[in-house]
């Protein structure tokens, strides 16, 4: 009897955690559906590319000009306007992301929620919305690297590596 009543618990309580995402989601949200996304993805992969390109050669030439200057540029107050509109925006999509991530491995067996088809579950809706603002977001992340450049600091291998394989990596996935 008490571990019916536990099983029920956890049942409701991933239920919850799962749906509990619907709340204070703007209508937007509630019914996104990632199929438009994937396929711009699926379709502009090139565009993706091109990007991490553009965002080497800022590197490169970046580094070199910078090099010639006297001053790093003084961006302080930018940059840490830059970092706390990246934590709300983080702080965000955990909230509306987490709940149905607990849930789901509350009630699922590991493999399912790792392999079943986003469209199936966390795609759509709220959490799919923000897991695809999380993949796009890839992109004016590279902005860190700007800020690394102009401000003459130095940039360790990692750091680029890390945006630009994460840039590719969520974009074709």
């Amino acid at each position: 009897l008490h571990s019916l009543k536990m099983s029920t618990f956890v049942t409701n309580l991933s239920q919850n955690l799962m749906t509990s995402s619907q709340l204070l989601a703007t209508p937007f949200e509630r019914t996104f559906h990632p199929s438009t996304t994937v396929q711009f993805a699926a379709n502009n992969w090139p565009l993706a590319i091109g990007i991490v390109t553009a965002y080497v050669a800022f590197i490169t030439l970046g580094s070199m000009a910078m090099s010639k200057m006297e001053k790093p540029f003084d961006l302080r107050l930018p940059l840490a306007a830059w970092n706390a509109l990246l934590c709300v925006f983080s702080f965000i999509g955990m909230l509306k992301t987490m709940p149905y991530l607990v849930g789901s491995l509350m009630t699922q067996p590991f493999e399912q929620t790792v392999c079943t088809d986003p469209m199936e579950g966390y795609g759509v809706g709220p959490t799919g919305f923000w897991v695809m603002l999380f993949i796009f977001s890839k992109i004016p992340e590279l902005i860190d690297t700007v800020f690394i450049v102009l401000r003459k600091r130095p940039l360790i291998f990692l750091h680029w590596y890390h945006h630009a394989t994460v840039l590719c990596f969520t974009w074709l996935a």
